[in-house]
């Protein structure tokens, strides 16, 4: 073999063992994260209508009760329109079709600038409380109702479509 060879075969057998690690990691690890993305969705739902019963009714949906009466529904929603793309939202509105709370369950969006959908970082989505299809025109301001995010206006459209979108 010359020099040539056992310059060009050693860093690619390097390369090839790390890839193959990394598969093997990503195996690995899978389910776990699928049962923690889980917890963390049954977390938020549980926050969202404080003292209720939560009941999956359909996949994506979910019925909120206290005692008998049905206090909200709740709809899992998704958007690519993200800045960088899937962003996924629990939306809980009332039998009068108003929102009671919003919760981002998995986004990849920017730290200090994105972020501001997830509610342990902002309460910018508590802003969408109160609002039904009815009562809100559904732009950004200053055509529409919904305050904007400085340096954040593609992922707070993309919010407020996705949240429009949950309303019946």
């Amino acid at each position: 073999m010359s020099g040539y060879s056992l310059k060009v075969i050693k860093p690619t057998s390097i390369a090839l063992g790390c890839a193959l690690l990394l598969v093997i990691m990503a195996n690995l690890t899978r389910e776990g994260i699928r049962i923690n993305e889980a917890e963390y969705a049954t977390r938020q739902l549980r926050e969202m209508v404080p003292g209720s019963v939560i009941q999956e009714t359909g996949v994506g949906t979910y019925t909120a009760t206290i005692g008998s009466e049905k206090v909200a529904t709740i709809k899992t929603v998704q958007t690519m329109k993200g800045y960088n793309g899937l962003i996924k939202f629990l939306v809980a509105y009332s039998p009068n079709e108003e929102v009671i709370s919003v919760r981002t369950i998995s986004h990849k969006e920017t730290p200090g600038l994105g972020d501001i959908i997830d509610i342990e970082v902002s309460d910018w989505m508590t802003k969408f409380s109160g609002r039904s299809k009815d009562n809100t025109h559904w732009l950004l301001r200053p055509e529409g109702d919904i305050d904007g995010v400085s340096g954040a206006t593609i992922t707070a459209k993309a919010a407020m479509l996705a949240i429009e979108e949950a309303l019946p």
